[in-house]
């Protein structure tokens, strides 16, 4: 070769090594950054560890053994059993004197937001303890946040069942359960949904083996060693959440009404449905509830609905409920305790409606049964007043032939009246 040939050859490769250089010094400086980012949190003990993971069956479940303080709405220590659940390592098998209510859920009955004591859970065990001198009763809280009807029937299949409980109480949070069951309106990967197929309820089991799960799978196994990732995955969720907070044409008409766009849940739920995804929501919901009827009975046990209450439901104020109705063009805030009544009602399940009596004693007393002083008064989960009212309302129920809760039809617009209820 030439000189003038190697010149040429040596010009030539002289920036692609620059470039290989350059790309090379790069990668080194992002990983010391990564290193010191991760040593600097580790230092300074800050961490966002995974309180769930992954779970065949369910999707998602809590971290069996876990222990944190939960302050971001209300105020407690959060202990998660061995069985991935908050409460005490109850015995697989109960004694012959012990009657067992097994309570479905999701974060109502999980209740972060309060101290475990103050859970409508045990307080309902310490009155029906205390009326029933027979036996001891064992309330067993299987609640868990995110949890849609799908996931407490699938929760009942593999883990409740094994205990034998007696009684097995299916608490319905309407203001996102209906939602929760359908993936159209929910676009949750991480969650099994069922279709339904000839008639029957099909199991979708996208939520085992789709790209966004297994992508789901590498990040929490990642996270699990990598303050850095936890970080990362931590202001990921905000951004989203604030996001999908803000959004709506229905918010922004509630904000123009002078109203809080986060009192509000979907405003679909409160109409017949308004087209299909919510049809295939309501049919699914209605099936699931009816499955889950099927199979308590058929291993010797009783279920029994309660349909718990939303925010705007149970708002001590009812010119306030009346604003939100009109501003949300909808006549009926009862619709979907309503619809899950007549569906009990002719499945033959007894139900508790608790959302007209819950209203009834705020417009008396004016107290707030949602929200806390460090989060916002009369949105969110229920405070320690509304667990201890629905702790009394479900001990009289369960315990008494008269049953608390409106007939079919009965309740109409923003409030419910005192002849309504009886």
């Amino acid at each position: 070769m030439t000189a003038q040939a190697r010149l040429r050859a040596r010009s030539t490769h002289h920036p692609q090594r620059r470039r290989k250089l350059k790309l090379c010094l790069a990668g080194c400086s992002l990983l010391l950054s990564l290193v010191v980012l991760e040593f600097g949190l580790r230092l300074a003990g800050i961490e966002f560890p995974s309180r769930t993971r992954w779970d065949r069956n369910r999707g998602f479940a809590n971290v069996p053994n876990s222990v944190w303080k939960h302050d971001a709405e209300g105020e407690s220590l959060v202990r998660i059993n061995r069985f991935g659940f908050r409460d005490e390592n109850w015995p697989v098998e109960a004694d012959d004197d012990t009657v067992r209510v097994a309570v479905l859920g999701d974060s109502f009955v999980a209740a972060h937001e309060v101290d475990e004591a103050e859970r409508f859970t045990e307080l309902l065990e310490k009155e029906l303890d205390a009326a029933t001198k027979s036996a001891e009763v064992d309330v067993m809280n299987f609640g868990v946040r995110g949890y849609g009807t799908a996931q407490e029937l699938m929760t009942y299949r593999h883990v409740v069942r094994d205990f034998a409980p007696d009684v097995v109480l299916l608490a319905v949070f309407t203001g996102n359960d209906i939602v929760n069951n359908c993936r159209a309106l929910q676009r949750a990967a991480k969650r099994p949904y069922f279709n339904i197929r000839d008639g029957r309820l099909v199991l979708d089991e996208t939520f085992r083996n789709s790209v966004k799960v297994r992508g789901r799978h590498v990040l929490q196994a990642a996270a699990a060693h990598s303050r850095t990732v936890q970080l990362v995955h931590r202001v990921g969720c905000l951004l989203t959440r604030k996001r999908a907070h803000h959004s709506g044409q229905l918010h922004q008409r509630l904000f123009d009404a002078g109203l809080k766009k986060s009192c509000w849940v979907e405003h679909e739920l409160y109409l017949d449905p308004v087209n299909s995804a919510w049809r295939q929501a309501w049919t699914v919901t209605e099936r699931l509830i009816a499955k889950l009827r099927d199979e308590v009975e058929q291993d010797g046990a009783e279920l029994r609905v309660v349909v718990l209450s939303n925010p705007c439901q149970v708002h001590p104020d009812e010119t306030f409920r009346d604003a939100l109705c009109n501003a949300a063009g909808i006549d009926d805030l009862f619709y979907p305790d309503r619809r899950i009544r007549r569906l009990c009602h002719h499945e033959d399940i007894d139900v508790l409606v608790l959302a007209p009596e819950m209203q009834r004693h705020a417009d008396r007393s004016n107290v707030w049964y949602h929200g806390f002083e460090n989060c916002e008064v009369g949105i969110g989960h229920w405070n320690e007043s509304g667990h201890a009212i629905a702790a009394d309302l479900i001990s009289n129920w369960l315990l008494d032939d008269a049953r608390i809760s409106p007939e079919p039809g009965e309740v109409r617009h923003a409030s419910a009246t005192d002849s309504e209820l009886n």
